[in-house]
């Protein structure tokens, strides 16, 4: 109460209106430091006396005492503004602000901001000494402070958000506020189909051309995808694998290159899928690409009608180069054996995965390694006919390691030759969920030796359960002995009348 009416007296003895504007100052008192801060009304700033107007001020706050210089200039409001509210002060600093902004030709304000008036003309000459600038560098708004610590208030950076944001508009040309709103409008159309902000900056460093096209382009792509198959919750992830789709020319290039797609396709949905799998097939040209490769392997003796249930299966291969890396693999499977004129062609189909491979880093290293166990030139081109997934193996990580369980199980190197050769299968094949109780079983459950299993290495090919057990069951029963190629190299109706078991 003391303090309050020392004010009530000083102000009605001070002979100067109370002013605003924005200080520089060091602060004493509880809760108070060194920074920069504006003020504004008798309760902040305090009451300026008589002849002060030098620049210097000296005032008691509810903070504590301050000393400080006024920035750039200070203009007179009425004391009865700062009577009402903090925000009716607010929305006068926010006034003065604009009457203290001069209209400069080239700023991209012009005809908004109006001209200097009297008032600061006035103030501009009584404070000449004082550098003239923007209000806008040190204003805050007095109730967002009110709310905040006063370690938030002294971190507050000393600019004006509209300011700023006026600023960096007008600052843009014409082209580069369109390219913003366009880009603006392709973050919102991946926002609508579920894209985070990670997917959206991955698929933007993987092609730069997003920030250049429209939403409804963008849109129109998108809809087209889903009309040839692909399911809503896969384009997603189909995108995002090859975001550039969006970007291609609906009717000049998707179109085109899925209806050629489409001609190649042996069952429904072929090419959806093939698209969902690698959806970079639709960025190559039908002429430059997918003609070439397709003449390609005609020439191979690849059947026609299986050329596009290759290329759907592995769509991949549209990316290969034909000259570096197609006809590398092509030559190693002629080294083998194979002939060029339909044998190759064949197995291309059959396996179309082989040619991912690479010649030097894994073709050739695991046809070595079946080299190294006994296989001769005849036998390296069956295993690459019947079985060519035997070839995409590693020989380290795989093949080596099913070769030497079946050494600790007994079989020597010849027979271990024999088995491969018969069933290449025997080296990709899981141990413990395959070889390893279909050995048990032989043993144990049918009392028979290793050697009838290098001598039939189709053993290893029949279910456990549904066709080894059951059999042996059966054969048990009836006390019948028989060969493991008598017993299992039939079907089962005649596998009953041969052991008279219907």
């Amino acid at each position: 109460m003391i303090i309050k009416g020392i004010f009530r007296r000083y102000e009605r003895w001070n002979p100067v209106h109370p002013t605003y504007g924005a200080f520089w100052g060091m602060g004493v008192g509880i809760g108070c430091g060194v920074g920069w801060g504006p003020g504004f009304g008798p309760e902040v700033i305090g009451y300026v006396g008589a002849g002060c107007g030098a620049g210097f001020s000296v005032g008691i706050t509810f903070l504590g005492l301050g000393i400080g210089l006024p920035a750039n200039h200070l203009l007179e409001v009425p004391h009865s503004a700062f009577m009402v509210t903090r925000r009716g002060a607010l929305d006068v600093a926010r006034a003065g602000l604009l009457l203290g902004k001069r209209s400069r030709a080239g700023d991209g304000l012009g005809g908004i901001i109006p001209d200097i008036s009297d008032v600061e003309q006035s103030a501009c000459t009584s404070f000449s000494g004082f550098k003239m600038g923007s209000w806008t560098e040190n204003i805050v708004d007095l109730a967002d402070v009110k709310r905040r610590s006063v370690a938030d208030v002294i971190a507050l950076q000393p600019f004006h958000p509209q300011a700023t944001s006026l600023k960096s508009s007008s600052s843009q040309s014409p082209g580069d506020m369109e390219t913003s709103c366009q880009g603006n409008g392709i973050m919102w159309f991946f926002k609508d189909r579920g894209f985070d902000d990670k997917s959206i900056h991955e698929m933007s460093r993987k092609c730069k051309r997003l920030e250049g096209i429209d939403r409804e382009k963008a849109s129109e792509n998108w809809e087209y995808l889903k009309s040839i198959g692909i399911q809503e919750r896969k384009l997603p992830s189909v995108v995002g694998k090859c975001p550039k789709i969006l970007t291609l020319d609906l009717h000049d290039k998707l179109v085109p290159m899925v209806q050629c797609l489409r001609a190649l396709e042996t069952k429904p949905k072929e090419v959806a899928s093939a698209i969902t799998k690698f959806p970079q097939i639709l960025l190559h040209s039908l002429e430059e690409k997918l003609a070439p490769l397709l003449a390609f392997f005609e020439a191979l003796g690849a059947p026609e009608k299986q050329l596009g249930k290759m290329i759907l299966l592995n769509p991949r291969i549209i990316s290969y180069s034909i000259e570096s890396k197609l006809s590398q693999t092509v030559d190693f499977l002629a080294s083998l054996g194979l002939s060029k004129d339909g044998m190759i062609g064949k197995l291309l189909v059959k396996h179309p995965l082989i040619m991912g491979y690479s010649v030097d880093n894994r073709l050739r290293p695991t046809s070595e390694f079946l080299r190294s166990l006994g296989l001769t030139g005849p036998q390296l081109q069956r295993v690459a006919i019947t079985f060519p997934e035997v070839l995409c193996r590693d020989a380290n990580k795989i093949l080596r390691p099913n070769a030497m369980y079946l050494k600790s199980c007994g079989f020597d190197s010849s027979q271990i030759a024999a088995v491969v050769a018969g069933y290449p299968p025997v080296l990709i094949k899981s141990v413990s969920n395959s070889l390893g109780p279909r050995i048990k079983f032989l043993e144990q459950g049918m009392g028979r030796q290793i050697q009838e299993v290098a001598e039939y290495p189709d053993f290893f090919r029949h279910g456990l359960k549904k066709r080894l057990e059951a059999r042996q069951k059966l054969l048990k029963q009836k006390h019948v002995e028989c060969s493991l190629s008598e017993m299992l190299d039939c079907n089962q109706k005649k596998f009953l009348l041969k052991f008279g078991l219907v």
